[in-house]
C-alpha cells in the first residue's frame, strides 16, 4: 500500500485496501459477450447477425455466399450514411477487441487510482514512434 504509510489510522490502511480491491475487481471481466442486436434474415441485402454497440458504429457478419467468410464489417460514424463498411479479418478484429479491452482496464485502474502489480511500466515501455501514427 505505497499511498498510506504504516504509521496512518486503521480506517485510513482500510480505505486504501478498498480502493486497491476496488481496481482489482475492474480488471476481472464479469460479462459475457454480447448477443446481436438483431440478424437480417436472408432475404436482406445484407443477411445476418447484426450489433449496435454504440450509437453510430454497427458491426456485423454477412451470410450471404458471396461475401468473405473470414470478414467482419465495421460501420463507423464517419462513415457515407451509416451504408459504408470496411472488411476486416477476424485475426485482426480479435487483436483490436483484445487491445481495447486492455486500455479499457487501464483507464478503468487509473480512475480507481491503483498501481498495477506486475507487468511492464507502461509510460516508460516501448516506442510508439514506428506504430503509431498520431
Amino acid at each position: 500500500m505505497p499511498d498510506v504509510p504504516w504509521s496512518a489510522s486503521p480506517l485510513d490502511l482500510v480505505a486504501e485496501l478498498r480502493r486497491q480491491v476496488t481496481g482489482l475487481v475492474a480488471h476481472i471481466d464479469t460479462t459475457g459477450k454480447p448477443v446481436p442486436d438483431h440478424v437480417n434474415p436472408a432475404r436482406h441485402r445484407l443477411p445476418g447477425p447484426v450489433w449496435h454497440p454504440v450509437p453510430g458504429w454497427t458491426v456485423r457478419v454477412i451470410h450471404d455466399g458471396e461475401s468473405l467468410l473470414d470478414s467482419v464489417y465495421l460501420t463507423t460514424p464517419h462513415m457515407y450514411a451509416g451504408t459504408d463498411f470496411d472488411a476486416y479479418r477476424v485475426a485482426a478484429v480479435r487483436r483490436i477487441a483484445m487491445a481495447m479491452l486492455a486500455a479499457c482496464d487501464a483507464a478503468d485502474a487509473r480512475m480507481a487510482g491503483v498501481v498495477v502489480l506486475g507487468g511492464r511500466d507502461l509510460p516508460e515501455y516501448g516506442n510508439c514512434q514506428d506504430a503509431c501514427h498520431d
